[in-house]
């Protein structure tokens, strides 16, 4: 069961969610899996005020970005959670407003990970964040191109591709 919902902007949301906000610097441990959450606290509303979440399991990092642009990027370089990242969530789908140098340098992210559909009205994920992580080395998983993406965290295992499944619209992912 659920006990907690956290989210970036909760006024307005309908008291049925019971979303708490977002505390930057919240840490917490379940089954020895790290969690920290951060938010920009100078960013007035919608995606610069996404909750970052970044989870730890045997030294492996999957940093959950949200939608947050440029501008809160720059204010999370300055957070103790911008270190090295296994897994980032391309912030904002991959849209040109996200992903920028200095905080894909700072990250320098084995493994990208883009939640989209295809053919989206946005053009997400953008060309030029794409040859951005291609630089970088990093590797691509695409939700649009492959279908759901399930890692194992903490195993430092390549993940389980939905579409390279047999019959993936049936079988349960191991």
């Amino acid at each position: 069961p659920v006990k907690r919902v956290v989210g970036g902007e909760t006024e307005g949301l309908p008291d049925f969610l019971a979303t708490q906000p977002c505390t930057s610097g919240e840490r917490w441990e379940w089954e020895g899996v790290s969690f920290q959450l951060w938010q920009w606290a100078d960013g007035l509303d919608g995606n610069p005020r996404s909750c970052v979440l970044q989870v730890e399991a045997s030294g492996e990092r999957l940093l959950l970005t949200g939608d947050i642009d440029r501008a809160a990027e720059q204010a999370f370089l300055a957070s103790s959670l911008a270190v090295q990242t296994d897994w980032l969530q391309a912030p904002h789908h991959g849209s040109r407003s996200s992903s920028s140098w200095p905080f894909l340098q700072r990250l320098a992210p084995t493994s990208v990970l883009i939640s989209r559909g295809r053919s989206n009205t946005f053009g997400h994920p953008h060309p030029q964040v794409l040859e951005r992580y291609h630089v970088l080395g990093s590797r691509v998983y695409d939700s649009a191109e492959q279908g759901a993406v399930r890692l194992r965290l903490g195993a430092f295992l390549p993940p389980m591709v939905a579409r390279s499944q047999r019959r993936f619209w049936r079988d349960p992912l191991p």
